[in-house]
């Protein structure tokens, strides 16, 4: 580009000096007109050069604003997402919180309809949110039915019993009952030798407590417990039924003030009970079921060849009545006294706990009438 400038400035001169044509002119002419172009030219180049630095700075300064909108905007809407972002999962914290006690609610509610109104409805019920969280052991509670410590205990349960044997006579069974019935069963007395004639009453869903308990206290005479019947009281025993269900409940929830950390099987008294995890305390504390002495199986083992028992005497705890501690004991190992627990677990052959999914009570001609009316 130098060498053809350089060429097109020098033709002129070249041709006023070799050229006797006038047409070209002289050559200070030429020059004069050269010399012109050339300052127009640096003149234009000065002035092209502040342009061409304004116009870059210009555009270097746009462009660095743009960027720097753009970043802002960009930061802005990131921003923007991640705090939409955490007021979902704050959402979502609080409506997990608000179903749990919205949950936990429910069955207190349970709990409460049952205390203000004992009926056939409210302790089925009772018993159904019970089973739906696998809150007894076996589906059923031990509870005592009287106000003495070592009074009678009645096993109760709502079950279908259409394939149970009748205390277990192979030739009767509840299938010709007139209505699924909640199940009160009299227990055998811890340590209680030789025979014994099993009592036990059903309570239809359209009988009172009182006829239950009535129908109970008959079969109890008829299989020679008179002597029991006077312990009998049903107020007792049907406040230890709902304070036993409602503390396995809130222990299977664990909600506040809940204690209880295995399913529930039998209710020694008032914060005091037998479970799948061993005897449990609200006030004093546990004993875990590997602790009982019969759990070991050296134990097992010695006790098979003929060798006596060793003594099982944990401290009673501070504050605790020694008549309660020893019978919470007996009660505890009488359940947790093998390295598996011997249960009438129910099975295909035994009673199917009912749950609210399964509960006759769901049925349209619920409840059923008294058929000899």
């Amino acid at each position: 580009m130098v060498l053809i400038g350089s060429a097109v400035t020098l033709a002129p001169f070249a041709l006023t000096r070799w050229s006797d044509d006038p047409a070209y002119g002289a050559w200070q002419i030429v020059l004069l007109t050269t010399l012109t172009n050339v300052g127009t030219a640096l003149l234009l180049a000065v002035v092209i050069f502040v342009l061409q630095r304004h116009f870059t700075q210009d555009v270097r300064e746009t462009v660095v604003e743009a960027a720097k909108d753009e970043v802002n905007t960009q930061t802005r809407e990131l921003r923007e997402e991640t705090a939409q972002l955490r007021t979902r999962i704050d959402d979502l914290t609080r409506q997990f919180g608000h179903q749990v006690e919205e949950r936990d609610q429910e069955a207190l509610d349970v709990v409460t309809r049952a205390r203000d109104h004992l009926a056939f409805d409210t302790v089925a019920e009772l018993f159904e949110v019970a089973a739906d969280m696998r809150a007894l052991w076996f589906g059923s509670v031990m509870i005592p039915a009287g106000a003495e410590l070592e009074g009678p205990r009645v096993r109760i349960r709502w079950a279908d019993l259409s394939s149970v044997w009748r205390s277990g006579n192979a030739f009767d069974n509840y299938r010709d009952t007139a209505s699924p019935a909640i199940q009160i069963e009299l227990e055998r007395p811890t340590g209680t030798g030789g025979s014994w004639s099993p009592a036990e009453a059903l309570w239809l869903p359209w009988e009172q407590p009182a006829d239950a308990w009535s129908a109970l206290a008959e079969a109890m005479v008829v299989a020679g417990h008179g002597a029991l019947v006077r312990e009998l009281d049903p107020t007792v025993a049907m406040n230890h039924l709902v304070d036993a269900l409602e503390a396995a409940i809130s222990g299977r929830r664990h909600t506040p003030h809940s204690w209880m950390s295995g399913a529930l099987d039998e209710w020694v008294t008032d914060g005091w009970a037998v479970t799948e995890y061993g005897l449990e305390s609200r006030d004093h504390g546990s004993i875990a079921s590997r602790s009982f002495p019969e759990h070991n199986a050296t134990a097992l083992r010695r006790m098979a060849g003929g060798a006596e028992e060793k003594d099982f005497n944990p401290e009673r705890p501070t504050g605790v009545d020694a008549d309660v501690w020893r019978c919470a004991l007996a009660a505890a190992r009488s359940r947790h006294y093998r390295a598996v627990p011997v249960a009438a677990m129910a099975t295909d052959h035994g009673p199917i706990t009912f749950t609210s999914q399964t509960s006759p009570r769901n049925q349209p001609n619920w409840p059923p009438t008294d058929p000899s009316t």
